[in-house]
């Protein structure tokens, strides 16, 4: 983690404000622009609590080294804007990312996507249920593919990845995701996502 936060700090449009052991409590996080969290000595319950808590005002990123032993579902339930890998290889790269992210972009590592692809799909049957009922019981109605993209916009994926677990182009993931913004009568995106999550609450 210190590696990460020099090259952070070498940055001309970057600055660590500080730096906290993840047990301290967590109001001293509050106000950042971006918090990034260690999530590796978290336990499953300690690493949702504490984003969840901090998503409130902040933007949350979690860096890893390994991200497939990880609940990824439940951290974005939580409020996980985006994954970042810290391992020696992905460093350097740490804060062009962390650019990405505060243009409003999500992320995911690439090499994740297949495995939370195959993740998503045991769980999706059923949350996807639950989905289409809830969105036909607030009158939303919605084709097949634009309810597999709302479901994935919910979980706050950015339109790449979403194209790659709805198996369509990212071009088309667009056109349905504009669609989706015409028939809830919003251009925003986070009004979208947070209108799916008080629908299934």
């Amino acid at each position: 983690m210190n590696r990460v936060i020099h090259l952070l700090n070498e940055q001309e449009d970057m600055y660590v404000t500080g730096y906290r052991n993840y047990r301290l409590a967590l109001e001293e996080w509050a106000g950042e622009d971006i918090v990034l969290i260690d999530i590796d000595p978290f336990l499953p319950s300690e690493a949702t609590t504490a984003i969840n808590l901090l998503k409130e005002q902040n933007q949350v990123i979690v860096l890893t080294e390994d991200p497939f032993d990880l609940p990824v579902l439940k951290l974005l339930e939580a409020g996980m804007d985006s994954l970042i890998l810290k391992t020696e290889k992905h460093q350097e790269e740490i804060a062009e990312t962390l650019r990405s992210i505060r243009e409003g972009h999500y992320v995911l590592p690439t090499a994740f996507i297949q495995p939370f692809k195959r993740q998503l799909t045991k769980m999706s049957d059923i949350n996807m249920e639950v989905f289409a009922y809830q969105l036909q019981k607030n009158g939303i109605v919605l084709t097949t593919k634009e309810q597999i993209i709302a479901y994935f916009m919910m979980l706050g994926l950015r339109n790449k990845e979403i194209a790659t677990l709805a198996e369509v182009g990212e071009g088309t993931a667009k056109v349905h995701i504009s669609h989706i913004y015409r028939k809830l009568g919003t251009k925003h995106r986070k009004t979208v996502i947070k209108n799916f999550k008080d629908m299934l609450r």
